[in-house]
């Protein structure tokens, strides 16, 4: 292989120094270097849908804000579009960006406490158990049962039904959407991209939008999830060291719930 370098230098004047450098084959063609192919799919799950007994995780929604879409350098604008497009994209965090929603899940055996604060600085509690969800406003005396989502594809954060997964909203990835080993804030990923349920018209007519997931490769759980406009972040931390207890409100409507479907479902001895 032949190499001749053109050089251009100006030294008296300050002007930029141009250098073309041109790779030629034998036969005189320019020769260009093949892409790198994708990493073979790694052995194993595809994701862990369950978090040990003892757990704790933070699920944090991240979207751009107005006025990163307003920035006339249009850096936010193209973190954003990296985030989505690129097979190794900058983080959520790299782009000016939005936190609108902090979920904090606590998992010890069979009962899930998630919590998030609002606007307004008060904290909200969901406990899932049993099958249900039962929602503690901030003054804690009351509460309700919230229904579950059927929708698998991007849940509702607040209807998660914890008796099929812990980690809902991944159900679509699968090895025919496995598209490479990327980098996500320095974590090894296997990245996955597909298309899920976005809405339904009043016509009928199902929309789709894509959606990207990145799950690390050594632990197989979620690291990011991409949908439209959101970014949402795993980050897990430290395993509670107390076993949760339900409030007394809550144990009391589960039981209330539970015997109420228990009356639905038994026949009765004499039906007439």
């Amino acid at each position: 292989m032949k190499r001749t370098i053109f050089s251009l230098v100006e030294r008296g004047t300050g002007v930029a120094v141009l250098t073309l450098l041109w790779l030629l084959c034998p036969n005189g063609t320019v020769f260009a270097q093949p892409d790198k192919p994708p990493v073979p799919l790694p052995a194993g799950p595809l994701i862990q849908k369950r978090m040990p007994a003892m757990a704790q995780w933070t699920i944090s929604t991240v979207v751009t804000t107005p006025s990163d879409k307003a920035d006339k350098s249009g850096k936010a604008e193209t973190a954003a579009r990296t985030t989505s497009e690129s097979p190794q994209p900058e983080s959520a965090k790299s782009a000016k960006a939005l936190v609108v929603l902090e979920q904090t899940y606590t998992k010890t055996q069979d009962i899930v406490r998630m919590e998030y604060v609002d606007g307004a600085k008060q904290q909200w509690t969901v406990w899932s158990a049993q099958g249900f969800q039962i929602l503690v406003p901030p003054d804690g005396k009351g509460c309700g049962e919230v229904t579950i989502s059927l929708v698998k594809d991007i849940p509702n954060p607040f209807q998660i039904n914890f008796t099929a997964t812990d980690f809902p909203g991944f159900e679509w990835i699968s090895a025919g959407n496995y598209q490479d080993v990327v980098e996500y804030e320095k974590i090894p990923c296997m990245l996955f991209r597909g298309k899920v349920l976005s809405s339904i018209t009043e016509e009928g007519k199902v929309v789709y939008a894509p959606v990207s997931a990145y799950i690390n490769v050594e632990t197989r759980q979620p690291v990011a999830l991409q949908y439209e406009q959101r970014v949402i972040l795993y980050t897990y931390k430290a395993p509670p060291s107390v076993v949760l207890a339900l409030p007394s409100n809550v144990e009391t409507l589960i039981q209330s719930r539970i015997k109420s479907l228990k009356q639905l479902t038994t026949l009765p001895l004499q039906p007439f």
